[in-house]
């Protein structure tokens, strides 16, 4: 047998099967346990990991249970512990893929030498092309220097007969074992594959990266457009000689895509200071043809700024004077015009007029002549030719310009119009390309912010008056947003007029709002107040709260008093999620009355948000009324609705009530497994050694939900006495003073001691920003060729049904948007099978929404989710499991979802999915398994579980049960009266309930098809309640069925 020693404790690997194991779920808690403390203090300067608390995890290696052995291993791996190599590579021979891959992952991660030679014999005779990568992984971590090794990398890096997955990461391992030397020797500038390998192993290496950038510099145009944008991501923190060059040339490239990712480069990182006087200048003279593109160099402008410390502009004489020029030169074209017909006093001057001026900013050649002709009734063009043609220009069009569009509407309707000769000859005068010029326009007039202009004043004033009366907002933005760079007093003047309702323009309301916080606050309030009472419309609504959350200064009894009409009356659940959102963080306690009132009265969504804003006073402090907030709190805990319960006791154990604990109790000996799972996550952050105990009973559960609960709650405890007395509990001697005897040897004093001071500061941004969560990406297909044939009303009008259905159907499954890029968005959910639910839900949704409308006005979205750890911070989510769902959404098919297969593994028990394939993301080691889910397990579905249903199972609502037992309301039909319990007595009778068909031949297909009919109530009913589909769809399926078995089947006695 063998064994070995740790410490002076003898550890016999072979004999642990015959020790009393704990549960499954328990051992994986007990391992992040110690990962997570010993993880830490090793970081921190503290002790290793003491042998008895190793030989815990040396037991569970030799577990009968993969899952077990698997967490094992991923312990072992993340605390490095060189003390386990001959165990782990045991297991590199182990019956079960998973649990021999994690072992070769383990030895990667713990680095040490004793594990080449095993390796290296699994190397030379595994088949499995995963495991291949990942031994040629570790190899590579834990003998870099090896000769052998190399020579086994190089040779699958070069051959062409290994698949190219396994190509592709040889070479990259290659990169990151030589170093620049592989990329002087070999760059395999026309193999796409082995290109991105190179560009994901200089990530992370500067030498590799400025290697990597001077090489591939001269043959940029060879390279594919992925490696383009790749190459462009590298060369942006411009340290190297070469990058600015990089930027230029996709910048100057024919695919919108590369040149895309150069403007998100441009300022995202400080040491481009030194550059931004070039890439302003080499900016200044250009523009884009695409809106979107434009915006993005207005959003790179912007980070540009951000980067520039407070107060400091650069200072670049001859490059302001040439700005200055330009913008005056541009202005003029603006303002100019050759137009002859000037009035608009009667109806054909009024077309003229707009008709010429909408060609001046949105016309082409091409067009001109085609509508000239149209006009001459010479050419081949038809009236839906020409109406297609304009809806094409009029991509983002301004105000001052809907008027023009309309009259060209009108004339190519009506081309015998009486002075059509007057409006050919006018037209084919207009000199096109003003937007053009009024792009570039803007973005010079923002590149100013750059700089200290205080002698453009004048200029800048001059512009916001003009562009505003004339309508053209978006350059009015560019010069308001100038001018609060050289005056504030002037543009708090030009703010509050921007703001005053109703408003004449919803961007400059915005752009006023994003302006407030360097302006002066007590003048503009009262501004601010009035349009937060007038404003109806969601987006300037939660543009004027997210404005008002980022001021320092405090808002206001005022605008604490308009804001709370929103949350009483609103039904959006974005508006009323900010609402609280700015209540929790701004508002004092003085709210608590209306509060009260509104909770009283509303949905229990809102009711959970008001309870937020709660939680936040008491986290904070800002509780003056501890006695009024308790009896609220009491009074939910006596409701017999159980909804609150939970969050009133976390709230009042926050307020140190004494009876809390008391409460806690109660409530996990009779809550549902989903309620204690809750309960727990409540309690992250303010565990002490009270709750220890309550804690370590649920640690022996054996629910997974409930475990994932406490994994989580226990790994953010910040009190040492706390974590000891857990671990003491469970059965790890870790205080002072825990001596080897108590593990069964008398000899040994070894105290274990822990530095928790150090790792409370190792896990501090872990415990504040890393969550597990489900990250949902949506991407409409073909929204910029929607953006080119519809107008911008139209085209308004469309997101704007779409977003109706998009933000219900994910805010009813408890999902949360984090932000909107373009036509995506991008929401995280809290629970797994919430996303699925939702992704699901969502594509059967838009089907029946796209099913009586045109081609041009259907909505067809790519889905893609995933889940894992990501960091949320600042609003917004980070991390590689972001970057995975983002390629899941890339990857899926129009009208489809794709899911990963780690959040497949946690919803497949009630959904049906089925297997796509595989997918490389960059970054990433090993590719991702995909899966497609495309329908619910309704009748597998725990009570509970589904967010659409209100925590109901379909088949448990009254409703349901009803139509099930009765039929079709109404109907003169003899009404089908079977259910689920009902399945298994129609079996046993059938002999002498049927007799046989050409359709139906026996018994079990006629039960069968109950079943299927059972099935498809449930799912109809299901859509009903989350008011997806209408209650008649029910009763025409029932009839619809009915009928068949009285068609089909002659039935005697009562079914």
């Amino acid at each position: 047998m063998a064994e070995t020693k740790t410490g002076t404790l003898t550890f016999h690997p072979e004999s642990i099967e015959k020790a009393n194991k704990p549960g499954e779920e328990t051992s994986v808690t007990i391992h992040r346990i110690i990962e997570s403390a010993y993880t830490r203090s090793v970081a921190g300067g503290g002790p290793d990991l003491d042998f008895r608390l190793r030989d815990i995890i040396y037991r569970d290696l030799f577990d009968s249970r993969p899952k077990v052995v698997i967490s094992a291993l991923s312990a072992l791996g993340k605390i490095r512990d060189n003390h386990s190599v001959e165990y782990i590579s045991r297991l590199f021979t182990h019956e079960d893929e998973e649990v021999k891959d994690a072992a070769v992952k383990a030895a990667g991660d713990i680095g040490d030498p004793g594990f080449y030679k095993p390796l290296l014999g699994l190397f030379k005779t595994v088949r499995n092309e995963n495991i291949l990568l990942r031994v040629m992984t570790s190899l590579s971590k834990t003998a870099p220097s090896e000769p052998e090794v190399k020579q086994l990398i190089r040779e699958h890096a070069v051959s062409s007969l290994v698949p190219k997955r396994i190509r592709a990461t040889a070479f990259r391992l290659l990169l990151e074992m030589g170093g620049t030397p592989v990329i002087k020797d070999s760059l395999p500038i026309d193999d796409d594959e082995l290109m991105e390998a190179a560009f994901i192993a200089a990530e992370n290496t500067k030498e590799l990266t400025a290697s990597l950038i001077r090489r591939s510099t001269p043959l940029f145009s060879r390279l594919s457009q992925a490696n383009r944008t790749a190459l462009v991501r590298l060369a942006s923190s411009f340290t190297f000689s070469d990058s600015l060059h990089i930027i230029f040339r996709a910048i100057e490239d024919t695919t919108p895509e590369v040149r895309m990712a150069a403007y998100r480069a441009i300022g995202n990182d400080h040491e481009q200071v030194s550059g931004f006087p070039a890439i302003v200048q080499f900016l200044a003279d250009r523009t884009e043809n695409l809106p979107d593109l434009e915006f993005a160099v207005h959003s790179a402008i912007t980070r540009m700024e951000e980067q520039l410390s407070d107060g400091y502009r650069l200072d670049v004489q001859s490059l302001k004077k040439e700005i200055i020029l330009r913008i005056e030169k541009l202005f003029t074209q603006i303002i100019s015009t050759d137009r002859r017909v000037s009035g608009d006093y009667h109806e054909l001057g009024w077309m003229i007029t707009r008709s010429c001026e909408y060609f001046e900013y949105y016309g082409d050649e091409e067009f001109r002549s085609s509508l000239l002709n149209y006009f001459k009734r010479s050419g081949n063009y038809t009236e839906l030719d020409l109406l297609r043609a304009l809806k094409n220009s009029a991509v983002k069009i301004e105000v001052r310009h809907f008027d023009g569009f309309k009259a060209l509407i009108e004339l190519i309707k009506n081309p015998d119009h009486q002075g059509m000769a007057l409006v050919r000859r006018e037209l084919s005068l207009v000199r096109t390309g003003k937007r053009r010029i009024m792009y570039q326009l803007i973005r010079n007039i923002r590149m100013t912010r750059l700089f200290q202009f205080p002698e453009a004043k004048t200029l800048f004033s001059t512009i916001f008056e003009w562009s505003k009366e004339k309508k053209l907002y978006r350059l009015a933005e560019a010069a308001l947003y100038a001018l609060e760079n050289v005056d504030k007093n002037e543009a708090t003047l030009a703010c509050s007029v921007c703001m005053t309702p109703p408003v004449f323009s919803k961007i400059l309301a915005i752009a006023s709002m994003r302006l407030i916080k360097g302006l002066d606050w007590d003048t503009l309030k009262p501004y601010v107040v009035k349009l937060i009472g007038w404003a109806d419309d969601p987006y300037i609504l939660l543009n004027v709260i997210d404005a008002l959350s980022g001021m320092d200064v405090p808002p206001g009894s005022e605008v604490v008093g308009v804001l709370l009409p929103h949350l009483r009356t609103g039904t959006d659940r974005e508006i009323v999620s900010g609402v609280t959102g700015f209540l929790g963080e701004k508002a004092d306690f003085s709210i608590f009355g209306p509060l009260k009132k509104i909770f009283y009265g509303s949905e229990e969504w809102k009711q959970a948000l008001i309870l937020q804003v709660f939680e936040k006073m008491i986290e904070e402090k800002r509780v003056s009324n501890r006695e009024g907030l308790s009896e609220f709190l009491y009074g939910l805990l006596r409701d017999k609705n159980r909804t609150h319960h939970g969050k009133a006791a976390i709230l009042l154990y926050k307020m140190e009530d004494d009876y809390a604990l008391n409460i806690f109790k109660g409530l996990i000996e009779t809550g549902t497994y989903e309620e204690k799972a809750n309960l727990v996550r409540g309690l992250r952050g303010v565990v002490n050694s009270r709750l220890a105990p309550l804690l370590v009973s649920l640690i022996h559960d054996s629910n997974t939900v409930l475990q994932e609960a406490v994994r989580e709650t226990v790994l953010n405890i910040t009190e040492e006495a706390t974590i000891n007395k857990i671990l003491t509990d469970i059965g790890l001697k870790t205080t002072a003073g825990a001596r080897t005897e108590e593990m069964g040897d008398e000899d040994s004093g070894t105290e274990i001691e822990i530095d928790f001071q150090k790792e409370r500061k190792a896990y501090t941004f872990e415990k504040e920003h890393i969550q597990e969560l489900a990250v949902f990406f949506t991407d409409i297909k073909g929204y910029t060729r929607k953006a080119q044939i519809l107008t911008s009303i139209e085209l308004t009008s469309l997101i704007q049904d779409y977003e109706r259905i998009l933000i219900p159907v994910v805010t009813r499954h408890r999902g949360s948007l984090i932000k909107k890029m373009g036509d995506g968005h991008l929401f995280v959910f809290q629970s797994p099978l919430d996303a699925a639910l939702a992704g699901i839900r969502l594509q059967k949704a838009l089907r029946r929404f796209n099913n009586y409308r045109e081609d041009r006005f259907r909505i067809s979205i790519r889905v893609g989710i995933h889940w894992g750890e990501v960091v949320k911070k600042d609003g917004d989510v980070f991390g590689n499991n972001v970057n995975i769902a983002s390629r899941l959404e890339t990857a899926a098919s129009p009208g489809s979802v794709l899911i990963s297969s780690d959040l497949n593994e946690k919803v497949k028990e009630h959904i049906h999915s089925r297997e796509i394939g595989l997918i490389k993301v960059k970054g990433i080691e090993d590719p991702i398994r995909m899966y497609e889910p495309y329908e619910i397990k309704l009748e597998e579905m725990p009570e509970g579980m589904d967010p659409a249903l209100g925590g109901r199972n379909a088949l448990s609502s009254p409703l349901m049960r009803k139509i099930v037992r009765n039929g079709h309301a109404g109907s003169n039909e003899e009404p089908l009266t079977t259910t689920r319990k009902s399945a298994g007595s129609l079996e046993q009778q059938s002999s002498h309930q049927l007799t046989s068909s050409n359709e139906i031949e026996s018994s079990h297909e006629l039960l069968n098809y109950f079943k299927e009919t059972i099935h498809t109530l449930t799912r109809l009913y299901k859509n009903v309640e989350a008011g997806e589909k209408e209650l008649t769809e029910i009763k025409t399926e029932l009839l619809k069925r009915w009928k068949w078995i009285k068609d089909k089947t002659i039935v005697t006695g009562r079914l």
